[in-house]
């Protein structure tokens, strides 16, 4: 089971005290008497905050490395300048047509529907799919083929009124067919008409996916801690 630190701050004038030391051994603590067998620095969903350390923070690197954390991996947020690109899909979507594919925008109907097939494909999303629905319009985009759902992208469901993209998702079955490119630019065509300036997308993997369909550029960097308890 792993544990998770979401948060962990001293006020300037009182660093150097051993508070955060204090603070962080009883976490430990409590995460051993949960069985609790790995602790991981800030990367918890449902939000974003920060993925990792950011490694800038200094302090806080030397800080989790001299308590035993080690560095495993990294991840970064990206950005997307909306102004000046061209998101339209309309080419891109009769084609598939041919495969009997829609990207509709998810409507009120498909609430349930949606959240099901979240649950069973994505379960980590559900809470994020569930605050697209409360956007106006509704900041969802999913794929059907033949009135199944087979893929999604969502915008402003996390760190509302600060232009965060995602989540997005694919059934395996149905990659390969240009879906997730499709719905993210789907979702940066209606941010760019509400007025953002830019897109933040968040915890990325893909970095190349994200420069290809929108010149997305890394703004920042942040490096993954785990601890292993004994």
């Amino acid at each position: 089971m792993t544990g998770y630190i979401k948060l962990i701050c001293v006020h300037p004038e009182h660093r150097r005290e051993g508070i955060a030391s204090g603070l962080l051994n009883l976490v430990e603590e409590k995460f051993k008497k949960e069985k609790v067998t790995r602790i991981r620095v800030f990367e918890s969903y449902p939000n974003y905050y920060m993925p990792g350390l950011d490694p800038f923070y200094t302090e806080a690197v030397c800080f989790f490395e001299r308590n035993g954390y080690k560095k495993f991996s990294d991840t970064s947020n990206l950005e997307a300048v909306l102004v000046n690109q061209n998101f339209d899909t309309a080419e891109e979507e009769e084609k598939l047509k041919i495969d009997k594919i829609d990207i509709l925008r998810a409507e009120k109907h498909d609430f349930e529907e949606a959240l099901k097939w979240t649950e069973v494909n994505f379960k980590a999303w559900i809470s994020e799919v569930k605050n697209s629905f409360e956007n106006n319009p509704i900041s969802l985009y999913i794929a059907k083929k033949e009135n199944e759902i087979i893929a999604f992208s969502a915008y402003e469901t996390n760190n509302f009124g600060t232009g965060w993209f995602g989540p997005m998702g694919t059934t395996e079955k149905a990659r390969g067919k240009g879906l997730g490119g499709i719905l993210f630019k789907r979702c940066l065509g209606d941010m760019k008409k509400l007025g953002f300036q830019k897109a933040i997308i968040p915890w990325v993997g893909p970095i190349p996916f994200y420069m290809h369909y929108a010149n997305s550029k890394v703004k920042r960097v942040f490096w993954r801690y785990e601890k292993l308890m004994e």
